[in-house]
């Protein structure tokens, strides 16, 4: 039963990480109209991009918490737990900078921003404030 409720903990951790990064994906996306507004069709294709990535982690995520709440309330179901694939956000060098930079978005937000809900769109002002802290977390 230890080990049931360990690999719950540990699959509600990893939940919690890809929420993490599809807040900070979601945070660059606005950026995007900031720094290329001027240049509407590479700003069309970025977002085009990331909401590829977004889309996918929405899948997973929404996935993923079915199969917790299913876990947390039938003795059998970790298994499926064990057999669950998150899309990959590390293991090749522009996974690793876009995860470390969605990262530091996210965690900066909840530094500045603690109080704000999520859903509240940024200023352009606030989101420069944001940028360049999180820029400050990975050394930009």
């Amino acid at each position: 039963m230890e080990d049931h409720q360990a690999k719950i903990e540990e699959f509600r951790e990893k939940i919690q990480e890809y929420e993490n990064v599809l807040f900070g994906i979601n945070l660059f996306m606005q950026g995007i109209s900031f720094v290329w507004g001027q240049n509407e069709e590479i700003a069309k294709l970025n977002r085009q991009h990331y909401e590829e990535a977004r889309d996918r982690m929405e899948k997973a995520i929404s996935e993923a918490k079915k199969l917790l709440e299913e876990a947390e309330h039938r003795p059998r179901a970790p298994f499926a737990l064990y057999e669950f694939q998150f899309p990959p956000i590390t293991g090749h060098p522009m996974l690793d900078e876009g995860t470390k930079r969605f990262k530091a978005l996210s965690q900066s937000y909840d530094e500045l921003f603690h109080d704000r809900p999520k859903n509240e769109p940024l200023t352009e002002e606030e989101y420069m404030q944001l940028y360049k802290m999180a820029a400050n977390k990975i050394n930009l």
